[in-house]
């Protein structure tokens, strides 16, 4: 693991590990590596045929990330406001 994505408030938000000692090898099963290996593959296969597909796609999701989502617990459905102890 190199980076990690951590939530505050409603932001995600990627940084680096906390320590040095945080980066580590995790271990991944045969079958989960070979999805993974599939995902890249076809990744990589269509960003050479439909580069200009994947940077809008890539400019979308991250406007998406980067818009304000109001934070404060009246703006969140009531099931999700803190509740008055009492």
């Amino acid at each position: 693991m190199r980076w990690q994505i951590a939530q505050l408030g409603w932001d995600p938000i990627q940084g680096t590990l906390k320590t040095d000692a945080s980066d580590r090898e995790i271990a991944v099963d045969a079958e989960t590596m070979a999805i993974l290996k599939e995902h890249k593959f076809t990744r990589d296969a269509y960003t050479s045929v439909y580069p200009e597909a994947v940077a809008a796609a890539a400019e979308a999701t991250a406007a998406l990330l980067a818009a304000k989502v109001p934070s404060s617990a009246s703006h969140r459905p009531a099931r999700y406001r803190p509740q008055a102890e009492g």
